[in-house]
């Protein structure tokens, strides 16, 4: 299930060269982004697992966290309306 349907997803500049420049890991980010919509939230915390679930009744903003071969990512997901979640960005953790 997506329970992000209508977001763009956007990639910061550092993770947008990386993923220019090495195959594999645009791949992980691919990867990443697709457990992303599907609630998997990856290397996150428990505590912050369990906020994101329930940050998606609210439209609240979600983080969560990703190993891979150029190290950790974050993407998050962001509602402008609180209705729908609008953006994804994809990130480096020094780029936040």
């Amino acid at each position: 299930m997506n329970a992000f349907p209508k977001a763009d997803v956007y990639m910061t500049k550092g993770v947008s060269i990386a993923a220019e420049m090495d195959f594999d890991f645009n791949m992980e980010v691919l990867q990443a982004l697709a457990r992303f919509r599907n609630m998997d939230w990856g290397i996150t915390p428990d505590d912050d697992k369990d906020l994101n679930d329930k940050s998606l009744f609210y439209k609240d903003r979600i983080l969560a966290s990703y190993l891979t071969s150029e190290g950790k990512i974050w993407i998050n997901a962001e509602s402008e309306d609180g209705v729908e979640y609008t953006e994804i960005m994809i990130m480096f953790p020094d780029e936040y």
